[in-house]
Protein backbone atom coordinates (compact mmCIF):
# COMPACT_ATOMS: atom_id res chain seq x y z
CA UNK A 1 0.00 0.00 0.00
CA UNK A 2 1.23 3.58 -1.03
CA UNK A 3 1.12 6.12 1.15
CA UNK A 4 -1.04 7.71 -1.16
CA UNK A 5 -3.89 5.04 -0.70
CA UNK A 6 -3.33 5.24 2.92
CA UNK A 7 -3.69 8.82 3.58
CA UNK A 8 -6.84 8.50 0.76
CA UNK A 9 -8.08 5.42 3.11
CA UNK A 10 -7.71 7.31 5.84
CA UNK A 11 -9.44 10.44 4.96
CA UNK A 12 -12.38 8.03 3.87
CA UNK A 13 -12.47 6.44 7.66
CA UNK A 14 -12.20 10.29 9.12
CA UNK A 15 -15.80 11.34 7.09
CA UNK A 16 -17.38 8.47 7.92
CA UNK A 17 -16.50 8.40 11.56
CA UNK A 18 -17.49 12.35 11.30
CA UNK A 19 -20.98 11.71 10.00
CA UNK A 20 -21.87 9.17 12.76
CA UNK A 21 -20.84 11.98 15.59
CA UNK A 22 -22.79 14.23 13.42
CA UNK A 23 -25.94 12.13 13.20
CA UNK A 24 -25.72 10.43 16.54
CA UNK A 25 -24.49 13.29 18.93
CA UNK A 26 -21.27 13.97 20.85
CA UNK A 27 -23.27 12.17 23.73
CA UNK A 28 -22.28 8.90 22.53
CA UNK A 29 -19.38 7.89 23.41
CA UNK A 30 -16.07 6.98 20.97
CA UNK A 31 -16.33 3.15 22.39
CA UNK A 32 -20.26 2.76 21.65
CA UNK A 33 -20.06 4.62 18.32
CA UNK A 34 -17.27 2.60 16.89
CA UNK A 35 -19.07 -0.53 17.87
CA UNK A 36 -22.80 0.71 15.78
CA UNK A 37 -20.26 1.23 12.72
CA UNK A 38 -18.55 -2.38 13.26
CA UNK A 39 -22.09 -3.47 13.52
CA UNK A 40 -23.88 -1.79 11.27
CA UNK A 41 -20.70 -2.59 8.47
CA UNK A 42 -21.63 -5.92 8.87
CA UNK A 43 -25.36 -5.38 8.68
CA UNK A 44 -25.35 -8.51 11.50
CA UNK A 45 -22.68 -9.31 13.60
CA UNK A 46 -22.36 -12.05 16.36
CA UNK A 47 -20.81 -11.04 19.96
CA UNK A 48 -17.30 -12.89 19.15
CA UNK A 49 -17.40 -11.11 16.47
CA UNK A 50 -17.68 -7.55 17.59
CA UNK A 51 -15.48 -7.96 20.79
CA UNK A 52 -12.80 -9.27 18.10
CA UNK A 53 -13.40 -6.16 16.02
CA UNK A 54 -13.30 -4.22 19.24
CA UNK A 55 -10.08 -5.37 20.39
CA UNK A 56 -12.42 -6.38 23.74
CA UNK A 57 -13.18 -9.12 26.00
CA UNK A 58 -16.65 -11.11 24.64
CA UNK A 59 -18.32 -9.72 28.45
CA UNK A 60 -16.91 -5.89 27.22
CA UNK A 61 -18.93 -6.15 24.45
CA UNK A 62 -21.78 -7.27 25.97
CA UNK A 63 -21.85 -4.69 28.70
CA UNK A 64 -21.17 -2.25 25.76
CA UNK A 65 -24.02 -3.79 23.45
CA UNK A 66 -25.88 -3.41 26.60
CA UNK A 67 -26.00 0.11 26.66
CA UNK A 68 -26.19 0.41 23.04
CA UNK A 69 -29.40 -1.57 23.35
CA UNK A 70 -30.69 0.76 25.96
CA UNK A 71 -30.51 3.89 23.77
CA UNK A 72 -32.01 2.36 21.13
CA UNK A 73 -29.47 1.89 18.63
CA UNK A 74 -29.07 -1.73 18.70
CA UNK A 75 -31.43 -4.95 18.28
CA UNK A 76 -29.82 -8.03 20.23
CA UNK A 77 -31.59 -10.99 19.74
CA UNK A 78 -30.94 -14.98 19.57
CA UNK A 79 -29.39 -16.05 16.29
CA UNK A 80 -31.27 -17.95 13.92
CA UNK A 81 -29.07 -21.31 13.94
CA UNK A 82 -28.11 -21.27 17.61
CA UNK A 83 -29.80 -20.02 19.91
CA UNK A 84 -27.02 -19.46 22.16
CA UNK A 85 -25.19 -16.87 20.03
CA UNK A 86 -26.53 -13.46 20.26
CA UNK A 87 -26.74 -11.64 17.01
CA UNK A 88 -26.69 -7.46 16.72
CA UNK A 89 -28.31 -5.67 14.22
CA UNK A 90 -28.66 -1.90 14.33
CA UNK A 91 -31.88 -0.67 14.75
CA UNK A 92 -33.66 1.79 12.69
CA UNK A 93 -31.95 4.78 14.61
CA UNK A 94 -28.99 2.88 14.75
CA UNK A 95 -28.66 3.32 10.72
CA UNK A 96 -29.31 6.93 10.87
Amino acid sequence: MTSDSAEAGLGVLVGIWQHAVEELGSLTPPAQLRALLLIDGAGRLNLTGLARGLGASPSAASKLCSRLEAAGLVIREAAVLSRREISLTPSESGRQ
